[in-house]
């Protein structure tokens, strides 16, 4: 049993490495001084979603009965408050302006919270992680479609071993669970 465990951290292990590595590619040739500061912030993004996914598992692996949704909330208010500054000096939005944050507000993060937050009783951390990189797989897509703006051979590269590494991840966690396992596959 602790040689399945041992594999499966390592599976874990080489799908958080591969899934960095492609990431990496969307940034070939476009690291630039002019887009560094996004491209950090972009960067700090993902590392702060990894480090939420791995406190929600943790949050949920010491109090298993508790919903964590509470804390989403509460966190996502402190951000709320600790950003406002910088972001509201002259901010004026028009009614239908305000309408589309309130959407997105609702919406786009609300309801992906609380879908992601339910996803995580049936996902390991890192299959959550690896998933969610899908969104990294899809920008460059919404990218183009929105604006025009075509991705790179490397970014369309990157994108194509992110799927591979999701699908091989997948598989791997479908091979023999140990008898002291409870998770789901």
């Amino acid at each position: 049993m602790a040689g399945v465990e041992d594999s499966r951290r390592g599976a874990a292990l080489v799908a958080v490495g591969l899934t960095l590595g492609a990431m990496a590619l969307f940034f070939v040739g476009r690291l630039e001084t002019g887009r560094l500061a996004g491209n950090l912030l972009g960067m700090a993004a993902g590392i702060c979603l990894a480090l939420f996914t791995l406190t929600l598992k943790l949050m949920r692996e010491r109090r298993p009965g508790a919903d964590p949704i509470g804390a989403i909330v509460a966190g996502n208010l402190l951000v709320a408050l600790l950003c406002a500054p910088l972001a509201l000096p002259g901010f004026r939005p028009t009614l239908p302006q305000g309408a589309i944050l309130l959407y997105l507000g609702v919406f786009q993060i609300g309801v992906a919270y609380l879908l992601f937050n339910a996803g995580m009783r049936h996902l390991t951390a890192t299959a959550a992680v690896v998933t969610g990189t899908l969104e990294a797989v899809f920008n460059p897509i919404w990218v183009f479609l929105g604006i025009g703006e075509r991705p790179s051979g490397w970014a369309i590269l990157g994108g194509v071993l992110i799927l591979g590494v999701i699908a091989w991840y997948g598989l791997t966690r479908r091979g023999p669970q140990p008898a002291s396992d409870t998770s789901p596959p």
